[in-house]
């Protein structure tokens, strides 16, 4: 009986302790993000483009930041790699065309560009891929927002908007906070194209 009770204790102990862990790994993990979101803050804002709008964005160690300045009419693209800050601006005149990219369970993957994400977007991305695979029960993976830009050594920008590994149904929260971040950068590039007078979509 003695033996059990240690057993059992040992079992409680462990299981504690995993749990404890897991709530301080996922406290430190929020405050590395918070940490590098006002990294990127602190770039922009030394060279004069504080955002009107912002998206920061951290998968598997992977860390993004896309953001908008109306007053210069540019965007900028960051990225932290190996504990380095790489920024570049784009002026809006510069910007081709962009596009959604969405990739469910099975890795098949849909896009869509300009006016034909506005239509879709706002029912949500579980209405959107329902509309193009047939199933609004699909799994979705990964969403990404992908910008064509006049530059011939880096023509495409990609920024992750959702990283799933599994993937989550489109009524999931993760998936619908990702749904609106999407509606709302489709809308801001919709905008920007439609304001230099060209194509929204290839």
């Amino acid at each position: 009986m003695a033996i059990l009770i240690t057993i059992l204790a040992i079992l409680f102990l462990l299981v504690m302790g995993n749990i404890v862990f897991r709530h301080l790994n996922k406290n430190l993990l929020k405050k590395l993000s918070a940490k590098n979101h006002k990294l990127f803050l602190k770039i922009l804002d030394s060279k004069g483009l504080q955002p009107n709008h912002i998206l920061f964005t951290e998968f598997n160690g992977s860390k993004n930041c896309l953001s908008l300045n109306e007053a210069q009419k540019k965007i900028s693209f960051g990225s932290i790699t190996d504990g380095q800050i790489i920024t570049t601006e784009y002026p809006f005149d510069k910007i081709v065309s962009y596009k959604i990219k969405i990739e469910d369970e099975n890795k098949r993957e849909i896009s869509m560009g300009g006016a034909a994400i506005g239509a879709l977007v706002g029912g949500g991305i579980g209405a959107m891929v329902g509309s193009l695979l047939g199933s609004q029960d699909k799994r979705i993976r990964d969403i990404y927002l992908l910008i064509t830009v006049n530059n011939m050594e880096q023509p495409q920008l990609r920024m992750p908007i959702l990283k799933l590994p599994k993937g989550l149904e489109g009524s999931s929260k993760e998936v619908q906070e990702a749904a609106k971040k999407t509606e709302l950068w489709s809308s801001l590039f919709n905008i920007i194209l439609k304001n230099q007078k060209r194509p929204k979509i290839h």
